[in-house]
């Protein structure tokens, strides 16, 4: 049980780094390019991408925050 709980702790940090920046690369795709980000993800096109692009700023700070806590986690973890 001891071994578990320690692999769980090596994985979560990576796990999180990867989410944080899965997010932040869709966030500043949806603001560079949201046309092409909804026909990736096979939805029908919108007139107005104002607020797709809002809605990407904030998916892109979410990203950050979370790989950014996922870096100091990960570098507290190591130390």
């Amino acid at each position: 049980r001891g071994a578990r709980v320690s692999r769980r702790r090596e994985i979560a940090p990576w796990f999180a780094l990867g989410a944080g920046l899965g997010d932040l690369g869709t966030g500043v795709a949806l603001v560079a390019a949201p046309e092409l980000v909804l026909r990736l993800l096979a939805l029908p096109a919108v007139a107005e991408t104002v607020l797709l692009r809002f809605v990407g700023v904030f998916v892109a700070s979410v990203g950050a925050a979370g790989a950014q806590a996922a870096l100091r986690s990960w570098t507290a973890y190591c130390s």
